[in-house]
């Protein structure tokens, strides 16, 4: 079986690493995979791994009321179309894999029909993009349980059968226990003081605001603590957000004590380094960092909300804080420090977790019956 992954975004956030890691997965399955994506970072990991590799425009759909940027985003829409329908009859391929919901939808206006597979992996979805898509598709995989309950309530009713629980998985071997003391010391950090860290996008829902205050909380008792807040303004749009961070950091008088890392694509080392990962968004649609830190045996505190509720099992590999009491985020991170040995339970604990329930293998292998049964689907209608 031939597949196509589709993607629209050139950078590397969670869902190109999760495509990433699929595509290079999918060759072992007796599955030829192949890329239409626009080119930058992923293109060239997919190439690096050996993966055959097509170009399209770079598109992103935003919402917005300005006239002007909703007609180019048309014009860019049927563009990157006209791009993807020389592509796939080019390639000649079996299946279509859509990583997104703006890939989902490029597929929709193609005028001849091939069996999709639409990757969900939001719950900021547009309803009548989602419900297209949705009609278009012969299996949807939804990347976490948050995501299924969300899709259940906003999808017609009549494609919820074709809704299947993939969990998104990490690789493993890349996310292994590391050597905390060389990974402090090669950020410049010091080796003796409690480190706590948050790595995420620079946008202003994962809520970078809410890790400054948990930091400010933690330095008042640990005055030799040391914070690193990493991550990357992608597409450049939230430059505002970043100065507005900076200017809280300034004010809480943590400008000596944080670490502020522009761009960790590669997020290992940073967490390698840390004693605790704080990670405050509310409404995370996965949490892919809490599987690569529990994955490194460093315990997490996250918010008992959406698709961290489903990673970390409270008190066993980390600890979840109420959304409705943030203050908490701040109390469970200073309880992990104050307790050593229940830390190193958790991170052990946590590591088993990912081995289990979110390695890239298992997820690849799932998602791979999935083409199958869309396959099968897909000939079973046309039979």
């Amino acid at each position: 079986m031939r597949i196509l992954f589709i993607d629209t975004v050139s950078r590397m956030g969670g869902a190109q690493w999760s495509l990433l890691e699929l595509a290079v997965r999918f060759s072992g399955q007796g599955m030829e995979p192949c890329a239409a994506v626009p080119e930058g970072p992923l293109a060239e990991k997919l190439r690096a791994a050996g993966i055959r590799v097509y170009t399209l425009p770079l598109f992103r759909p935003r919402r917005t009321a300005a006239l002007t940027v909703r007609v180019r985003g048309i014009v860019a829409l049927f563009v990157c179309a006209w791009r993807l329908l020389g592509i796939v009859r080019a390639a000649k391929v079996d299946l279509l894999y859509a990583n997104s919901l703006a890939a989902a939808t490029l597929v929709s206006l193609l005028p001849f029909r091939k069996p999709l597979v639409w990757h969900v992996r939001d719950l900021n979805l547009a309803p009548r993009m989602a419900h297209r898509a949705a009609r278009r598709a012969q299996r949807i995989i939804a990347a976490s349980q948050a995501i299924d309950e969300h899709l259940c309530e906003l999808l017609p009713r009549d494609t919820l059968g074709r809704i299947k629980l993939v969990m998104n998985g990490i690789d493993t071997a890349r996310f292994a226990p590391a050597d905390r003391t060389a990974a402090r010391q090669a950020l410049g950090l010091p080796v003796d003081a409690p480190v706590i860290g948050m790595l995420a996008h620079m946008v202003p829902w994962k809520r970078h605001d809410q890790f400054l205050r948990v930091a400010a909380q933690v330095k008042a008792r640990h005055p030799s603590a040391r914070f690193v807040l990493a991550g990357q303004d992608l597409f450049g749009e939230h430059a505002a957000w970043i100065a507005r961070l900076r200017a809280q950091a300034q004010k809480a008088n943590l400008e000596s004590s944080l670490l502020w890392i522009d761009c960790a694509e590669d997020t290992a080392p940073v967490i390698a380094a840390l004693d605790v990962l704080v990670h405050p968004p509310v409404d995370e649609p996965f949490g892919r960092v809490l599987c690569e830190a529990m994955a490194m045996q460093v315990p997490v505190v996250a918010m008992d909300k959406a698709g961290p509720s489903g990673i970390v099992a409270d008190g066993e590999t980390g600890l979840l804080a109420l959304p409705r009491e943030p203050n908490q985020l701040a109390e469970k991170t200073l309880d992990l420090l104050a307790d050593p040995l229940l830390a190193r339970r958790m991170g052990a604990a946590g590591r088993k977790r990912v081995l289990a329930h979110f390695n890239a293998d298992r997820t690849a292998s799932q998602a791979a019956a999935v083409c199958r049964e869309a396959l099968a689907a897909y000939r079973s209608e046309r039979a």
